[in-house]
């Protein structure tokens, strides 16, 4: 995959917000739950007691990622209203102001005396 398709695979998904915050908010759930698992497993606790530990934690991070999640969905809606709609310009990632600059090259550069 070349760095102008992860570009543009990055640009969807920051354009779709509401799933990030959904992922972030599962991604804390699993890594606490796996981790309790495995700190319950090390600390020789009985099954029960660490399950009941493994889901407590899973839904107290889930909550935190949501919130964390909630906070991600502005920046990103922030940032996506900065960029402005999408143009219809010749190059991928190139919008607004930057879409009507001419470029002009191999012109001489004049100097100040």
């Amino acid at each position: 995959m070349t760095g102008r398709e992860w570009l543009e695979l990055g640009s969807d998904v920051l354009r779709s917000q509401r799933s990030v915050g959904r992922l972030i908010a599962g991604v804390f759930a699993i890594s606490a739950f796996a981790v309790s698992l495995v700190s319950g497993l090390q600390a020789g606790n009985s099954t029960e007691r660490i399950v009941t530990v493994a889901l407590v934690a899973m839904v107290i991070c889930h909550i935190l990622g949501s919130i964390l999640g909630f906070i991600v969905e502005g920046v990103i809606s922030g940032y996506n209203e900065t960029l402005g709609p999408a143009s219809d310009s010749a190059e991928p990632g190139v919008s607004g102001a930057e879409a009507d600059v001419e470029v002009v090259e191999n012109e001489p550069v004049q100097q100040a005396a």
